[in-house]
């Protein structure tokens, strides 16, 4: 908030100034603003507060991501875990994550660990679904040519099935960011 309002200060005052509208006693010039907006900056915990957002984003959204891929990979591609775990998935990809914040901070308090399992919850249940259906349009014939020609069932999910859902879960992952 501090940021944006300094930023609205200097645009008003470099307008202000361009038009001779600027009084001494009114408003700060650009300097003073500039120098204001550092002493904050530079005397504050603003870098080690950005710093610790930044941590948490990442430790997050990796979780969720890598959690959500497999479980997606898993669900489109092998039925006996589809048939068990997409209803839940789908029900729960639903709640928004912010209704589940105060059983986060009951179980796991006010420390790291639940901010770091909300964001990861906002990113897991969409990647989650979309992988399960992008692994679902992944054709057949691939899958069983790849059987066919002695592939394991690791070796389908590594070398034929991920390189396919690459784009789309980069893509989920950047567009589930800002819902987390």
């Amino acid at each position: 908030g501090k940021i944006w309002a300094t930023v609205g200060e200097l645009v008003f005052n470099v307008s202000a100034a361009k038009q001779s509208l600027h009084a001494e006693n009114v408003t700060p010039t650009s300097s003073e603003a500039l120098a204001y907006y550092w002493s904050g900056v530079s005397h504050s915990r603003f870098f080690v507060d950005t710093l610790a957002s930044v941590k948490r984003i990442g430790v997050g959204t990796l979780a969720g991501a890598y959690l959500g891929l497999l479980l997606g990979i898993n669900m489109g591609l092998f039925r006996g875990m589809e048939a068990t775990l997409r209803p839940m998935v789908t029900f729960l990809g639903i709640v928004n994550p912010l209704a589940i914040l105060p059983i986060l901070l009951i179980v796991f308090g006010v420390g790291e660990e639940s901010k770091y399992i909300l964001i990861g919850i906002g990113i897991f249940f969409p990647v989650a679904m979309t992988m399960y259906n992008e692994a679902k349009k992944i054709s057949k014939e691939q899958v069983t040519k790849a059987l066919t020609l002695g592939a394991s069932q690791l070796d389908v999910v590594y070398r034929v099935v991920l390189p396919q859902l690459w784009p789309p879960f980069i893509k989920t992952v950047a567009i589930s960011l800002g819902a987390a």
